[in-house]
Order: C-alpha cells, then structure tokens, then sequence
C-alpha cells in the first residue's frame, strides 16, 4: 500500500496510488498530483509561447509541479524511473497537463534524496509508474476516456 511505502521509505516521499487516481475528477495528472502535500500546481511558466499558455490559463488546468515550494524547473520527471524529455527549450519545466491520469499506476514524488540518486534535481524528483501486464487483475481491460 502507499502509506506502507511512504513509511519504509529511507527519505521522505509521497505516493499518489491507483486507487487515489481513479476516484479524483483531475483531467491531467497535474491536478492530481496536487492532492499530495507539499505540491503545487501553477498554470503557465516562463517562455516566449505566450499564446499557449493563455490557452492552458483559460482552460483552467494546472501545467506545471512544484515540489517543496521551489520552480517547477528544480525537478526531474521520471518515467518508470527515466528521466523524460523536456518540452520548454530554455528551461527544464515539463508540461504535465499533457499525461492523462487514467494511464498511470502510481505516482511517487521524491521530496528529499539518498546518495545513490542522481543529484541534479534539488526540488526533487516525480517518478510517473505506468502499469505493467501483472498489474491487471482481469484478463481484459478496457479504459475509454472523453474530455
């Protein structure tokens, strides 16, 4: 369970479960990473796109995570423990209003770090986990999403 693995956890870290995903009404995974303390959501960000951040402000979604207080750039994204690519070319914010929710399994964000991690990120790391063929319990699954 999530509040198992906050507590066996040798730093401090917060766990978004699969179950906390399918209840919320978020449209991004931004908005549900939200629901986790010591995270922040902002629209927009620093660029010379002004025109799609209006789009994102007036659409009312969150972009951007911040962790611990600090910008949004300060952080790793990690897929499946992989650091993603970044969208921004003079930055290294990653949009996440493009992740829909309903593809990951869980979400562990990484608030502080051991010396075996990679020391670039100083806000901290979110690790996006999709879901693997074991972690269905049918032996179909069928998952249609309308926005």
């Amino acid at each position: 369970s999530p509040a198992q693995e906050q507590v066996a956890s040798p730093n401090a870290i917060a766990v978004l479960s699969p179950e906390t995903i399918e209840r919320a009404p978020d449209v991004n995974i931004a908005e549900a990473l939200a629901r986790l303390p010591g995270v922040s959501v902002f629209n927009g960000g620093q660029g010379n796109t002004k025109s799609v951040f209006v789009d994102i402000a007036g659409r009312g979604q969150g972009n951007y995570v911040s962790l611990r207080g600090m910008a949004a750039e300060y952080n790793i994204n990690l897929i499946n423990g992989v650091e993603g690519a970044q969208g921004m070319p003079f930055s290294r914010q990653v949009p996440l209003n493009l992740l829909p929710p309903s593809g990951m399994h869980r979400v562990v964000v990484n608030k502080s770090f051991l010396a075996t991690e990679d020391g670039g990120a100083i806000g901290g790391s979110i690790d996006f986990r999709t879901p693997t063929a074991a972690d269905f319990e049918n032996s179909s699954a069928f998952n249609v999403s309308v926005t």
